[in-house]
């Protein structure tokens, strides 16, 4: 997430990168270009060894994607204490046709590769409930956090019932 999360400068002592000296390179968080990399750790397309070089034999993959399709249970209520109140605001941004336009255009772009990637390998994939939890929701109260963490757990118990 650019402006997020600040870029790492590369240091030599780091060494080469598959051979190549990147030394000074700026490295950032590869989240614009896929957010839910499992392709990365399962494929053996020549571009993807290219990057990541050969990855072992193993059906060891498991990756967690957070679905915010899904709801979280006891977070209805929870929700409630993260809403601004209407007073605050004049004007919803989210309800400009322009804004939704733009989100709409910028989700596709994001997430059309991540998308191809979790139906191929969704044998791999446990889905954990995040609908209407926010990206960078970092002051969420300690309920609203518990709700998130129980429905991971839920989610992935019924995940490896299932496997």
């Amino acid at each position: 997430m650019p402006f997020a999360w600040q870029e790492v400068l590369w240091k030599a002592e780091w060494g080469k990168y598959f051979g190549n000296d990147i030394s000074g390179h700026r490295i950032v968080d590869g989240g614009l270009l896929s957010n839910f990399p499992i392709t990365y750790l399962v494929s053996d397309d020549a571009e993807v060894v290219a990057a990541m070089g050969k990855q072992p034999e193993s059906s060891h993959v498991l990756g967690f994607l957070i679905d915010e399709s899904l709801p979280v249970p006891g977070s209805d209520v929870v929700q409630e204490a993260f809403k601004i109140p209407p007073q605050l605001s004049q004007i919803d941004i989210k309800e400009l046709e322009f804004v939704q336009r733009i989100s709409t255009m910028v989700d596709t772009l994001l997430s059309g590769h991540d998308r191809i990637a979790i139906d191929a390998y969704k044998e791999f994939v446990v889905r954990l409930p995040a609908k209407s939890y926010q990206t960078m929701e970092f002051d969420m109260s300690d309920a609203r956090m518990d709700a998130l963490i129980a429905a991971g757990r839920a989610a992935t118990q019924t995940y490896f019932d299932s496997h």
